[in-house]
């Protein structure tokens, strides 16, 4: 009976939280000597954006970007841009080439924003100065 009871409180949540509801578009280039990372976020069809959350960027070894770092290299940014919408991280690399691992948190709510869903979109960048 009770892994009955756990079974079916996981279910929901593993619903809400683990299904997609929006794509990110990661992309990088370079422009005047520095390397332009953008991550863009489109909330599915029947979803909205919500921009009253703790949306963040980060980025995994990150030292040589000439990024601020914190002590194991994690570059992170809060710096949400309503109009793209999502980040725009310019880099001045120390390196001539490199790859890292990003993590984008996002947030997104039905139409009617009955429910919302917290949004991960994860992935690495191999990026050339």
């Amino acid at each position: 009976m009770i892994k009955k009871v756990a079974l079916l409180l996981t279910l929901p949540m593993l619903f809400a939280f683990g299904s997609k509801h929006s794509t990110l578009d990661a992309s990088h280039s370079k422009k005047d000597g520095e390397v332009v990372f953008q991550f863009k976020i489109k909330a599915n069809d029947g979803m909205q954006l919500t921009h009253q959350a703790p949306w963040s960027v980060s980025f995994d070894q990150a030292k040589d970007l000439g990024l601020k770092v914190d002590e194991k290299g994690k570059f992170t940014s809060k710096s949400y841009d309503e109009k793209l919408p999502g980040f725009t991280v310019k880099a001045k690399p120390t390196a001539k080439s490199g790859t890292f691992n990003y993590k984008v948190k996002a947030f997104v709510c039905t139409l009617d924003k009955k429910r919302c869903y917290p949004q991960t979109h994860k992935g690495t960048i191999n990026w050339k100065s």
